[in-house]
């Protein structure tokens, strides 16, 4: 199941933002692939898709935090 991350804004895997994009995507897939991790999700009542909005937890640490503390994310709340 594609989920996107609650409250925060990655560089886009398509696009002018594409090769950067595929990095912050291979950084996610690396750290959580195969392991076991916590997801909270959300019904995105804005967005007009429906998809779930989810937080990643991996051993204590919410992994969207941790994007945005490395630079590879931004805070986002539309």
């Amino acid at each position: 199941m594609k989920l996107r991350l609650y409250g925060i804004d990655t560089p886009e895997v398509r696009g002018a933002e594409k090769i950067e994009g595929k990095k912050v995507r291979d950084i996610l897939r690396e750290m959580i692939l195969d392991k076991e991790v916590e997801i909270i999700s959300y019904k995105d009542k804005q967005g007009k898709y429906g998809r779930y909005l989810a937080t990643i937890i991996l051993e204590g640490v919410d992994v969207n935090l941790w994007l945005v503390a490395n630079g590879h994310a931004t805070v986002y709340f539309p």
